[in-house]
């Protein structure tokens, strides 16, 4: 969890994940608590090993994920907030681990860099949209 908590500290997004440094994201099993902005940001995640990631790459045979891929992160949200927060997750572990992101409601596989600018142009948006102001 340290060194992804580092990961979007250096890409300068201003969102605090909940854990210790020690936190093994392998681990994570549900909500991941997160602040954006000292708001609510946190969304749900799930670690994938070789076997789900398989599964997912085969249940969604219209995409090409690329690959091969040995561990995968879902990674889903419920409110306005937490889209920016999985967003900005998801691009720094992308980033982090030379990966991928794939936004599922959208159909884009993105590139780490493609997810990042993709992630700060939401969290702008976002951030227009919950002070009522123009984007």
């Amino acid at each position: 969890m340290g060194e992804w908590q580092a990961a979007i500290d250096a890409l300068g997004f201003d969102l605090k994940l909940d854990g210790t440094a020690d936190d093994l994201v392998e681990e994570l099993l549900g909500h991941l608590p997160a602040a954006w902005r000292e708001v609510e940001a946190g969304f749900e995640c799930y670690v994938n090993g070789e076997e789900g990631t398989l599964d997912l790459v085969e249940s969604n045979d219209g995409f090409d994920f690329g690959g091969p891929w040995t561990c995968s992160l879902e990674m889903s949200y419920a409110q306005e907030p937490s889209i920016a927060g999985t967003m900005m997750a998801g691009a720094a572990y992308a980033q982090a681990t030379g990966g991928i992101l794939w936004e599922a409601e959208g159909g884009e596989i993105l590139t780490a860099d493609a997810a990042v600018a993709m992630a700060h142009r939401t969290a702008i948006d976002i951030a227009h949209s919950l002070t009522g102001t123009d984007a």
